[in-house]
């Protein structure tokens, strides 16, 4: 799959996810955030990070978490425009 079309089918995707939120809904997953452990995890794998320390697996879980976190700040893009709201 082309990374074109890769695109067009996340957006598909989002717009689709996007569709299914009522007013409550959007309100909530704009307050959506890390619990705190999980924040403190994401801070010290970015300083290993930024050292150049990360093993394999802490790289693979960091990734993930920065992959997750981007997806969630995407819906919730998604979710200020349709209440409206600027950024």
């Amino acid at each position: 799959m082309s990374a074109n079309a890769t695109i067009q089918t996340v957006e598909n995707v989002l717009s689709a996810v996007g569709g299914c939120l009522d007013a409550t809904s959007a309100e909530a997953l704009l307050r959506l955030r890390a619990p705190e452990q999980l924040q403190e995890r994401i801070e010290t794998l970015a300083g290993r990070c930024t050292e150049g320390q990360l093993t394999n697996d802490e790289r693979e879980e960091y990734e993930s978490l920065v992959r997750l976190g981007n997806f969630v700040a995407i819906l919730q893009a998604h979710a200020r425009r349709q209440l409206g709201r600027a950024a």
